[in-house]
């Protein structure tokens, strides 16, 4: 059986990678030059677990299992952050730190509480985190070998 995906960004190549696992012939259509070129190829690259999100557990939830089923199948495609610093500011957040803190460590997150980067000057609690970041140039490498 022949498909086509239109449109070569991350969940296109995904998608094609995972039909033609099934034995399926897949054409990728891409209007760009090349792949992961529009908003998969243009964004901060970041792979986050949640932290953002101490408001809502749904979507921290969501962003945590999202996290480890995207390094389950593409890990080789990133690296890790060296400095993946939280900051929470004393006195004119919508939340505190000691509270952040507890939902973080409720939802099954992991963090060290650390002292903020010494230049932020405003006063805050800080969290250093274990995120990660996808390496674009190896992931179309990868996307370009799995689907020639």
């Amino acid at each position: 059986m022949k498909f086509a995906v239109i449109g070569a960004g991350f969940y296109g190549l995904h998608i094609a990678t995972r039909l033609r696992a099934l034995g399926l012939e897949i054409k990728v259509y891409e209007k760009a030059a090349d792949i992961l070129s529009f908003a998969s190829g243009n964004n901060q690259f970041r792979l986050h677990l949640g932290f953002h999100y101490a408001r809502n557990f749904r979507t921290r939830q969501q962003s945590r299992d999202g996290f480890y089923r995207f390094l389950e199948r593409y890990g080789k495609l990133t690296e890790p952050i060296q400095e993946n610093y939280y900051l929470v500011p004393q006195g004119d957040s919508l939340i505190d730190f000691p509270t952040y803190k507890l939902i973080m460590m409720s939802s099954g997150l992991d963090f060290i509480e650390k002292e903020k980067p010494e230049e932020i000057k405003y006063p805050c609690g800080s969290v250093l985190t274990a995120e990660r970041v996808l390496m674009i140039d190896r992931a179309r490498k990868h996307f370009y070998t799995q689907l020639p």
